[in-house]
């Protein structure tokens, strides 16, 4: 990873990917086929890594969904600000014959949102617009994420933190229009 961090994909060879495991070059190609099928496989380990940090506050929340929603948010903020270069690295960097893989990795790390939108839908603390909780996982974390990667990449907006407050506004908002705001914003 430190290779393609440092140089990108496209300047790291597959000698120097052996030389820095201290194998020979061939054993490189035995054992992950090329370059590219190395880098996709460090991508769906990486998002699988994140996916489990996302999946372990969801299913270990035993307050109420307000309350997860803020962990969430935050929780995507700090993954996003711990591996920026890694993400930077990967958003740029997805092969046409990847795709498919990588959608399979987005919908695993969106599992558990999905699943915490459908229980909170049954308790009665969530309204699901559309009536499909998958799809507003998807949007949910994609604007958040988008946001966080535009904050972070391009410094705008340039506050991250009223990025976050806002994020979390945006979630309460969506999730349960009624209560939303006051949640999201700490009122009564």
């Amino acid at each position: 990873m430190e290779l393609f961090l440092d140089q990108g994909i496209e300047l790291t060879t597959v000698a120097q990917i052996a030389a820095r495991a201290g194998v020979a070059s061939g054993t490189v190609y035995l054992y992950v086929g090329s370059k590219e099928s190395l880098v996709a496989a460090l991508r769906a380990r990486f998002r699988e890594a994140m996916a489990g940090e996302i999946e372990r506050l969801v299913d270990g929340w035993a307050g109420p969904f307000a309350g997860l929603i803020d962990a969430l948010v935050d929780l995507t903020f700090e993954l996003h600000m711990t591996h920026r270069a890694e993400i930077d690295l990967f958003r740029r960097q997805i092969p046409a014959d990847a795709i498919r893989e990588v959608a399979e990795s987005r919908r695993r790390y969106n599992a558990p949102l999905t699943r915490a939108i459908q229980q909170a839908a049954a308790r009665g603390e969530a309204a699901v617009p559309g009536g499909d909780p998958e799809l507003l996982a998807y949007l949910l974390s994609g604007a958040i994420e988008e946001s966080v990667y535009a904050c972070l990449t391009f410094g705008f907006p340039a506050d991250a933190e009223a990025l976050r407050v806002a994020a979390r506004a945006m979630a309460h908002k969506l999730l349960n229009p009624a209560a939303g705001v006051l949640a999201a914003t700490g009122g009564a």
